[in-house]
């Protein structure tokens, strides 16, 4: 198995339930019970409502890119650069961040198709199955066929 390097997971109190789905190639986020609307990042209560929520959605694995950048600075050494970082709306409305490797900014476009893939990463020398999003396509650049390089 080929896994990506990326920096450890700062774990958040509430996100234990969320990497189990991930773990299973699922991507699940916990449901408002008042207003139905999906809460990222997890949390013990819904923001708007207070309500804790009660089940967990999963997500189909559609969105629509909202924005990049192209870092060209090495903020991880185990990241080569340049690297670009997506921001993808869900389908469901939850927004969230992707890696692509390379600088792929010529070729992305505001508002275009999506999809979620689940892949694994070395997180402190531990094979991870992350989530991540790219073009629906297919991925432009793979961050593992950069790190052969």
């Amino acid at each position: 198995m080929t896994a990506s390097a990326r920096p450890p997971r700062v774990p958040g109190c509430y996100e234990d339930k969320l990497w189990e789905f991930v773990a299973e190639g699922e991507l699940r986020l916990p449901e408002d019970p008042v207003t139905g609307e999906l809460i990222f990042p997890p949390a013990a209560v819904a923001p708007r409502t207070l309500e804790p929520p009660v089940r967990w959605l999963q997500l189909s694995g559609a969105g629509e890119l909202v924005a990049w950048t192209v870092f060209r600075r090495a903020y991880f050494p185990m990241i080569p650069i340049p690297y670009t970082v997506v921001v993808v709306r869900s389908a469901e409305g939850p927004m969230f961040a992707g890696h692509l490797g390379g600088d792929q900014s010529a070729r992305l476009r505001h508002g275009m198709p999506m999809r979620l893939v689940f892949e694994y990463a070395d997180l402190e020398a531990q094979p991870t199955q992350i989530f991540n999003w790219v073009p629906v396509s297919g991925p432009l650049e793979t961050p593992h066929d950069l790190g052969e390089q």
